[in-house]
């Protein structure tokens, strides 16, 4: 049964063709010839062995009978009567020889049969009277024992089987036994072998069978999907690559739907209030003067301000953003800044401190646009700063970065509200927000300039105490080192 959310893939030609077939087939190919190979080997090297300590077995026991039968035809002079030799009891092997007492259980009834050859290879004697006059093949003369009688070789006994194999019914039962183990072994690893290559290819293709669940998931419109990470290997990292390319999406998909119902929330506003205004000065309840007139111009001024924001972070967000790029000096920056919001200033009773540099400190950009975040972030200061607080404009500079610092004495910004304020629409203090005219979107286009001239904007705020702006600026390769060093503030 296929899991919950995987798409089957019926049919056997489909399944040849997966991925998990694939690495089905090439696990199990490689696990039974492994298994073949090793079970081979082992046969053959058993086999091999057994039969190399059956010969050595054979040959030290030829070698015993043949001593006898030496003497023998040493104190006889002729083959005449050897038989009597081997009707007696069996020698025993010394000590180191191998085979020990083993060799008297190989002497079933009719199982051992004696061969005397002589050096022409013909046959002189033969226990079971079957051979006498015939050839032996050379073959058959290796596992013998010379017969030597006063330094003259006079033949070979072989000890051996009845049907001249050398090898007994006890010792070929042993090597059946054996080749059966072995076969068996061989049998039982290659369906372990099987199991295994099943369930690893499974377990292998089972996250990447995830992964295309959820991507089809996200065809269909569903962008929260996240898939659970189970390894630590390349797999897992392409999942938690994925996790965080979903939780991106979702997430812009969710700010690009609230974006579009701030946007609309914004929108209703000032129209509402034109809207109103209009109809009530067509319906004769207001007369169309000057007093009744000022608040439609208002909102429609709101409405451009809103539809010039707009405008701004679409080609800020498309890199079409148009920058006139110049030397700018921050000093000046910041004294027109703090020109153009004394008046305020002092009508709300807050003190405005402004520290320059004493030597020129210049950045390459557009200095409307560094005016309009400056601006931006001071209006910011004076909205939140209260009667007596303080605000501070400064600049200063390290070996590759200018810095200009926005600084206020306000009541500062929580760590919750600190990780958002940048983006759009958001307001710490909604309410508060829309009472001051502003459309939540500063913050955002002030980031947004700030990034399309190379930089940063950096933000630190304690609750109570205040909150400092830092805009952060490349200084120009060409800068003297004059320009450069810690402005003195």
């Amino acid at each position: 049964m296929p899991e919950k959310g995987i798409p089957s893939r019926p049919g056997l030609r489909a399944w040849l063709h997966s991925l998990r077939a694939r690495f089905f087939l090439a696990f199990a190919t490689m696990a039974l010839l492994g298994v073949g190979a090793v079970g081979l080997v082992s046969n053959q090297v058993t086999v091999r062995q057994f039969a190399s300590y059956v010969s050595r077995g054979g040959q030290m026991r030829a070698q015993q009978w043949a001593r006898l039968v030496a003497e023998y035809r040493a104190q006889n002079g002729s083959w005449e009567g050897v038989g009597e030799v081997f009707s007696g009891s069996s020698p025993m092997p010394g000590p180191g020889q191998g085979r020990g007492r083993m060799m008297q259980g190989r002497t079933d009834p009719g199982s051992e049969r004696f061969l005397i050859v002589g050096p022409d290879g013909r046959v002189v004697f033969d226990s079971q009277e079957e051979m006498v006059g015939k050839t032996i093949g050379a073959q058959y003369l290796q596992s013998g024992a010379q017969i030597v009688v006063n330094g003259q070789t006079l033949g070979t006994l072989l000890d051996t089987t009845s049907d001249l194999s050398g090898r007994s019914d006890l010792e070929r039962r042993f090597v059946s036994a054996v080749n059966q183990a072995v076969l068996w072994a061989v049998l039982v690893a290659m369906v372990a072998a099987v199991i295994a290559a099943a369930l690893l290819s499974r377990r292998l293709v089972a996250p990447l069978r995830r992964l295309t669940a959820a991507a089809e998931a996200m065809a269909q419109g569903d962008l929260a999907q996240q898939v659970e990470i189970r390894s630590q290997d390349e797999v897992a990292e392409l999942g938690q690559a994925f996790n965080r390319m979903t939780s991106d999406l979702h997430a812009a998909q969710v700010q690009r739907q609230q974006m579009t119902a701030d946007i609309a929330h914004e929108l209703r506003n000032p129209l509402s209030v034109i809207r109103g205004n209009l109809e009530a000065i067509l319906d004769g309840v207001y007369p169309s003067d000057a007093e009744h007139l000022v608040p439609v111009y208002e909102e429609t001024l709101l409405l451009q301000r809103l539809v010039e924001d707009l405008r701004v972070l679409s080609l800020a967000d498309a890199g079409q953003l148009r920058l006139l790029r110049n030397d700018v000096d921050v000093g000046r920056l910041l004294a027109g800044v703090a020109e153009g919001i004394q008046a305020v200033a002092e009508e709300k009773g807050i003190s405005l401190r402004v520290e320059t540099p004493e030597k020129p400190l210049i950045v390459e950009g557009d200095a409307d646009r560094l005016r309009q975040v400056v601006d931006n972030l001071a209006s910011n200061a004076l909205r939140y700063t209260p009667k007596g607080g303080t605000i501070g404009l400064h600049g200063e500079s390290d070996d590759n970065h200018a810095r200009i610092l926005v600084s206020d004495t306000g009541k500062g910004i929580s760590a919750q509200d600190l990780a958002h304020i940048f983006d759009r629409f958001y307001r710490a203090e909604p309410a508060r927000e829309r009472e001051a005219g502003g459309s939540g979107l500063g913050l955002a286009i002030a980031r947004a300039l700030v990034e399309a001239h190379g930089g940063t904007v950096e933000v630190q705020s304690v609750v109570g105490q205040g909150t400092t702006f830092a805009i952060v600026l490349p200084l120009p390769p060409s800068a003297s080192p004059t320009q450069k060093g810690r402005v003195r503030l």
